[in-house]
């Protein structure tokens, strides 16, 4: 007899698992305004983890965003119209926590076992939430020059490097970035995570740089190329209207641009006439130039 009812326990509790297991699955695959999802399907993580490859973007017309700072400025963005998300995947918890805000996208979601977001993050430490997101890639116009400062960067290859100009552009107001065809790609998970959201308010384009300078020359705007020899930075009145070109992190800028370059400046050294590193990081030296060009037009006291 106790045989009996021990065994009708344990049947007893395998039913509530059961019942439980498959209520908790259905509410994991309901998005948060309330409509019926499906499961998130294998073929959907295959898409999700291909999209770390730029091919399967460019097929896909789509990226990935991860980590709950930048997936809530993306929420908040979509909430705006400034961009679209196909789609988000959360684990409960997190679907649980921000319930409100997902109401007011609309979103769909699909919550998963944390196990399954670190199956196809692109992070060492993966969040608990991402978003795929929609491409959206502006159309170049020579119009975008006038009365602005406009980075210009050539052949940039490293990831970080690009996601961190993106960054310090937003930092000091700037709108537009220019990229040769062979840099990065915009849509890189590297590059999208070292931005940090910064891709939302910062229009990135790829076009010809050479087409980009003479354009620059033809409206009668000065074109600022960097380099370790050059007029000081420090010596220079900047203008309000202007293109900066920075080279490839270790070639530098292509001697093919050279003759449609306004002026050369450097970033000096401290002290004078001591050896000293051979140059800056590309990013490092996007924020120093900026952070002058930035205290130029406001003055000595940069609180203001």
């Amino acid at each position: 007899m106790y045989k009996f009812s021990y065994s009708m326990n344990r049947t007893h509790s395998k039913v509530i698992k059961i019942f439980f297991t498959s209520l908790n699955y259905r509410f994991q695959s309901m998005n948060q305004s309330g409509k019926p999802s499906e499961p998130l399907s294998k073929s959907r993580l295959k898409l999700i983890y291909s999209l770390q490859y730029k091919k399967n973007r460019a097929l896909e017309q789509l990226y990935v965003v991860e980590g709950e700072k930048i997936v809530r400025e993306y929420m908040e963005a979509a909430g705006n119209r400034i961009c679209t998300i196909r789609f988000l995947v959360s684990t409960a918890g997190w679907a649980d926590r921000n319930r409100e805000d997902l109401k007011k996208i609309g979103t769909q979601l699909f919550s998963v076992d944390y196990r399954d977001i670190e199956r196809i993050s692109g992070l060492k430490t993966p969040q608990e939430v991402m978003a795929v997101v929609e491409m959206n890639r502006p159309v170049y116009s020579p119009e975008i020059l006038k009365g602005k400062v406009t980075l210009s960067l050539e052949s940039i290859r490293d990831p970080g490097n690009l996601g961190t100009i993106i960054r310090t552009a937003d930092w000091f107001g700037l709108d537009n970035i220019l990229c040769s065809p062979d840099s990065v790609d915009l849509f890189n998970p590297k590059v999208i995570q070292s931005a940090m959201g910064s891709t939302l308010r910062v229009r990135v384009f790829y076009h010809s740089l050479k087409m980009v300078l003479k354009d620059a020359g033809s409206l009668n705007i000065p074109v600022y190329g960097t380099f370790t020899r050059g007029t000081p930075l420090y010596r220079l009145s900047f203008p309000d209207e202007m293109v900066v070109l920075f080279g490839n992190e270790s070639a530098g800028i292509e001697a093919g641009l050279l003759p449609l370059i306004t002026e050369s400046i450097m970033i000096p050294a401290y002290p004078e006439g001591k050896k000293r590193a051979e140059s800056l990081n590309v990013a490092s030296a996007v924020a120093v130039i900026m952070s002058e060009l930035r205290r130029q037009k406001r003055g000595p006291d940069y609180s203001k």
